[in-house]
């Protein structure tokens, strides 16, 4: 039962470490779109 347990809480430490690697990546994404974003908007708002 201990063992069981004990993999639970692994694997429930493994969910949490995969969660905020997601949340870090997704705030780099948004970070960098943000950031790239306004270049073309401006590119086409000269064209236009």
């Amino acid at each position: 039962m201990s063992v069981v347990g004990c993999q639970l809480l692994v694997v429930s430490c493994q969910l949490l470490v995969v969660s905020c690697q997601l949340l870090v990546v997704g705030c780099q994404w948004q970070i960098s779109s943000y950031c790239l974003f306004p270049v073309p908007y401006s590119l086409f708002s000269k064209f236009w």
